[in-house]
């Protein structure tokens, strides 16, 4: 028999005083992953949330499912059975407590024996008609003792301090007799095993898998005013930017929506402290390359645009043991930068490199440049040659070296500018009323962005770091511009040298360790190219490459008239 959960958790029952009251009311943070159907969940959570108590009641619904089924599983001899795993007993045993406290509350008959609560021995187990349903708390602190029968569903608690064992050898595979669930919630632990499993559940070819990053001032118990997330985004900006101005400060004078604890454990916590326990990020800053590289932000499922105002080039690193790299780069009307696809494959030869190209589809038809490794022209010409037996125009573009630090201070800009973002407007546009009446707020968006099409792209953007030093700590901006390892670098080189070819001479003004501001970025570009791609396919004429401060006026624009 099919039982809804919220027909049990939205039921009603009398409390200890006489009142009437839901079994369950949960905050509009708790709904989001407890209205989530994936079977696989990850949820990163900031403090003070209200995970443990959220997820507990996730277990009523499946103890009175299984006295529906009590009698056909005692004849088949099984049970549902469902554990809380937790670092040691004492995380496990804050959902556990919940769960107890509420299956007395509901009057919940627990089999006695076989019901135990015992913190201090680490026996935490609940019991329900004649065995029939199980929930256990356990520790994770021998993983060689999470050895059982098969789990009709697990719950990890504080997942990311927990060994990769865990899930990987014992629970994951004690799940697949019942075809169980599992819940991940979690503040977060740097870029660990965790984050890994959290990026991997964010990619829609995972079936099954979901995930959420859920920042403590989504719980209005606890943060009762009203914050924008987008808002403590750009309050974290501002205070790496001015460190001699409070985080009070900072939202007084802008206006922003923030709750007043919240500016309160910003303005106490460093900025890596409070976007890990109270924003949920995965921050690792030391040493990366592009910190302003963030995976939430820069990172959706982005359109492959046809229209005559998107210009589509490619972006290439060459390997053999190392991976080669062929980006698929869409440069739009009004400075958009979006890496749409990616092929990342080692152990291919410079002919198989091309066949695979476009085996895959990754060479459009529109796709008339692309900006190569200049220390490989043979690798090129080869790429060229069968390009154009398959009847593709694509020529190499030169000048694609230069200075690294040049390259990567193209790179960090692209990230870190905002423009509109006509994809979403757009929709305001065309769906909305005549008068204007129901336009919302314009958005805007990085100016470059990566699709989730790109898995290896995100994850070297986000990996890419300078050599560990013992005053790492103490980094200083020329330090900033040492070398980085020749480590998760093929992506941002191949991204580099497009940029730095389109871009040449804005690169160069910027050389050795000078600070890319946008103003002289936009300034030195809008001399940069006078060519226009149109015509002879380099560049936008007396706008360069794509990145412009202004829109154009008078021109359609990939469907926009102005």
């Amino acid at each position: 028999m099919a039982i809804s959960k919220w027909a049990v958790l939205d039921a009603k029952y009398t409390d200890a005083a006489g009142s009437q009251r839901r079994v369950f009311d949960p905050h509009s943070g708790q709904l989001i992953f407890m209205e989530d159907p994936a079977r696989f969940l990850t949820c990163t959570c900031g403090r003070r949330f209200g995970k443990s108590k959220g997820i507990a009641h996730e277990f009523l619904p499946e103890c009175i499912k299984a006295k529906s089924e009590a009698t056909t599983l005692k004849a088949d001899g099984h049970r549902r059975e469902f554990w809380t795993i937790g670092p040691n007993y004492s995380d496990a045993e804050k959902p556990f407590r919940v769960f107890w406290d509420k299956c007395h509350a509901l009057g919940i008959p627990l089999d006695k024996p076989g019901s135990y609560y015992s913190l201090e021995g680490g026996d935490m187990t609940v019991s329900c008609w004649d065995g029939a349903f199980i929930y256990s708390a356990k520790s994770a602190a021998v993983p060689e003792r999470l050895v059982g029968e098969g789990l009709s569903g697990v719950h990890m608690e504080e997942a990311a301090k927990q060994k990769e064992i865990v899930w990987n050898q014992m629970i994951m595979p004690a799940l697949s007799d019942f075809k169980g669930w599992a819940k991940f919630t979690t503040t977060p632990e740097g870029r660990n095993w965790y984050y890994d499993l959290h990026m991997k559940a964010l990619q829609p070819e995972n079936l099954g898998w979901n995930a959420h990053r859920l920042p403590s001032w989504l719980n209005p118990y606890v943060y009762d005013e009203p914050t924008e997330d987008s808002h403590v985004r750009h309050l974290m900006h501002l205070m790496a930017e001015n460190p001699g101005l409070t985080s009070f400060e900072i939202a007084r004078s802008l206006g922003l929506i923030i709750d007043s604890q919240i500016l309160q454990l910003a303005n106490d916590q460093t900025i890596a402290m409070f976007q890990q326990e109270v924003a949920a990020e995965f921050t690792d800053f030391t040493g990366r390359v592009f910190k302003e590289f963030d995976a939430e932000t820069h990172t959706r499922l982005l359109p492959f645009h046809t229209e005559a105002s998107w210009e589509t080039v490619a972006a290439v690193d060459y390997g053999y043991r190392n991976p080669s790299v062929w980006l698929l780069i869409q440069i739009g009307p009004w400075g958009e930068i979006n890496i749409v696809d990616e092929l990342y494959q080692s152990d291919l030869t410079p002919t198989e490199f091309a066949e695979e190209i476009l085996r895959r589809g990754l060479l459009p038809d529109n796709c008339y440049s692309m900006y190569p490794d200049p220390a490989s022209p043979g690798d090129t010409a080869t790429l060229e040659t069968i390009f154009r037996k398959a009847g593709k125009v694509c020529r190499s573009q030169g000048h694609t070296g230069g200075e690294l630090d040049n390259r990567l201070n193209l790179i960090r800009l692209a990230f870190k500018n905002r423009i509109p973002d006509n994809d979403v407007n757009a929709l305001q546009w065309y769906t909305g009323k005549a008068d204007g009446s129901d336009k919302e707020k314009e958005k805007r968006r990085p100016q470059m962005m990566v699709s989730t099409k790109c898995p290896n792209t995100i994850r070297e953007c986000t990996d890419y770091r300078y050599p560990k030093t013992r005053t790492e700590e103490q980094e200083t901006s020329t330090k900033r511009y040492e070398s980085p390892m020749k480590k998760d670098d093929h992506t941002p080189e191949a991204i580099g040298r497009c940029l730095g070819r389109r871009y040449e001479s804005v690169a160069t003004q910027h050389g050795d360790s000078a600070r890319v501001t946008r103003a002289s970025f936009v300034r030195g570009m809008r001399s940069a190219s006078a060519g226009g791609w149109r015509a002879g396919r380099e560049g936008w004429g007396e706008d360069p490459a794509g990145i412009r401060s202004v829109e154009t006026l008078g021109q359609n624009r990939g469907g926009w008239n102005e």
